[in-house]
């Protein structure tokens, strides 16, 4: 069924190959090499599919070209240049001289669009350009061309860095912060944010003070609580460890545990092997007339047999009774299991568990609670027993502990602070009322909502970033590896 269900799938792959399908064929060939990666008319096909799809495109590129179409050109000329290093496979002969020419009339419109790009003052956008179709200079000729391009996109990054340095207020930390990387993309060590690091100190915490008020909790509990919240805030833009501010909760609550235990009479299931004799008469052969040697060997053989039978082993045997009327009576020892039961006394271990507290507190002046309760037992089984005849072994009980699952509920409010520390943020500065300010606080407030975005960004910022910078958030972070 295999070697059927292969063949089938390479007369698909060159009938696709004949129609020049090339997307088609590679599909079907991976498909192949995915059974049996030692298919050398795969490994061919594939190849051969591949080399179809880059002279396919090569086309294409021209005719989008010629038809005005210079970005999809391009881009499809960009995608062409990527699988071609990504497969290892590289035209040549006339596709090859082909592939250089377009490449040199990309070039062309590269230049333009960094050109483009310096004329809007989006020197961002055009190191992005150079970056993204860097392998496309190769030739000596287009390296000198590089280095021109590279040299006037410096002088306007680092231009717009100072212009951007200057202008900052000391309110904005999070948009110089971006400036910060935005200058370091050309090397500059700038904007100075002493001013605004002053400023962010003020709003922000660097530790969190558990008080415990009416608890049951012992210190310990406290104290592990207080580490995992810590970890919680740091997880947030609230967070800093130069902030002056710290987060007082009130921890009001109980915590229960209890651990029983009770002797329980079990059975154990098991098989045992019960031994059986079928008979059944059979004409006497030629061969059933042994000799005397031969019919001492049976006899031996089934004494034998009989021993291994008695000693508890599963040695399947027969042997034959000769009748005297030409036929034999075969007596063949056959095996059936049969279930037993054995009962043995054992440990049945209960644990309770119970959680019931608050935090309570101010935030950001504001008031801040978080309610836990929760519940939970488990039972487990521990057996002294041990009877390898029939699979009984020794285990021990399953306990999980007091320890570890408080230490689980720690987690969890830890958990539930961090969502409603970023939540808190998230409804402060991705929000529609910063729409209407004026421009340096909605800037501001852009950078500091990518703080805990890195999806669904409010699109009056994605729009707004776009126009400012020339590129979309997720372009600008191949740029300076993070907006933020």
């Amino acid at each position: 069924l295999i070697l059927v269900a292969c063949s089938s799938l390479h007369k698909q792959a060159k009938k696709h190959l004949a129609d020049e399908s090339y997307t088609e064929a590679m599909s079907v060939y991976k498909k192949i090499l995915e059974s049996n990666t030692n298919d050398e008319e795969a490994t061919a096909g594939l190849r051969e599919a591949r080399t179809g799809w880059l002279n396919q495109k090569l086309v294409e590129v021209k005719f989008l070209r010629l038809s005005g179409d210079r970005q999809t050109s391009l881009e499809l000329l960009y995608d062409l240049y990527q699988k071609e290093n990504s497969w290892k496979l590289f035209l040549i002969g006339p596709s090859a001289n082909y592939q250089k020419k377009e490449i040199n009339f990309a070039l062309i419109y590269i230049s333009k669009l960094v050109s483009t790009a310096l004329s809007e003052k989006k020197p961002l956008k055009a190191q992005f350009i150079l970056d993204k179709y860097r392998n496309f200079y190769q030739s000596e000729s287009a390296q000198v061309n590089y280095n021109s391009l590279q040299g006037q996109v410096k002088t306007s990054g680092i231009k717009q860095c100072r212009d951007l340095s200057s202008k900052l207020t000391k309110e904005q930390f999070y948009y110089g912060s971006f400036v910060a990387k935005f200058c370091n993309v050309w090397n500059l060590k700038k904007p100075n944010l002493l001013r605004q690091i002053r400023k962010i100190r003020g709003k922000l915490y660097s530790s969190i003070k558990l008080e415990s008020m009416n608890s049951n909790l012992p210190p310990g509990h406290v104290k592990k609580l207080n580490e995992y919240l810590l970890k919680g805030l740091k997880k947030t833009p609230w967070y800093t460890k130069s902030g002056k501010n710290i987060l007082k909760l009130s921890l009001d609550g109980k915590y229960k545990y209890t651990h029983s235990r009770e002797e329980k009479s079990l059975k154990h299931s098991y098989l045992v092997s019960i031994p059986y004799t079928e008979e059944r008469i059979e004409k006497k052969s030629v061969d059933d007339k042994k000799s005397n040697f031969g019919a001492a060997l049976e006899l031996t053989s089934a004494t034998v047999d009989l021993m291994t039978t008695l000693s508890g082993g599963k040695t399947d045997s027969s042997h034959t009774t000769d009748n005297g009327d030409g036929t034999v009576t075969v007596h063949e020892t056959k095996y059936r299991e049969e279930p037993r039961e054995a009962k043995y006394i054992a440990t049945e271990h209960t644990e309770v568990f119970n959680v019931s507290f608050s935090l309570t507190g101010l935030f950001n002046h504001e008031s801040l609670e978080i309610f836990h309760d929760k519940s939970d037992w488990k039972s487990s089984i521990q057996n002294n027993n041990s009877m390898p005849e029939i699979g009984l072994k020794r285990t021990k009980a399953d306990l999980i502990g007091k320890a570890y699952w408080f230490d689980q509920q720690s987690r969890v409010v830890a958990d539930t602070l961090e969502i409603k520390l970023n939540d808190t943020w998230d409804s402060l500065y991705c929000n529609d009322e910063f729409i209407d300010k004026k421009n340096n606080k909605l800037i501001e407030s852009m950078f500091r909502c990518l703080k805990v975005r890195d999806d669904d960004i409010p699109k009056e910022f994605e729009n707004l970033f776009e126009l400012s910078i020339g590129l979309t958030i997720h372009d600008a972070n191949k740029v300076v590896d993070r907006v933020l």
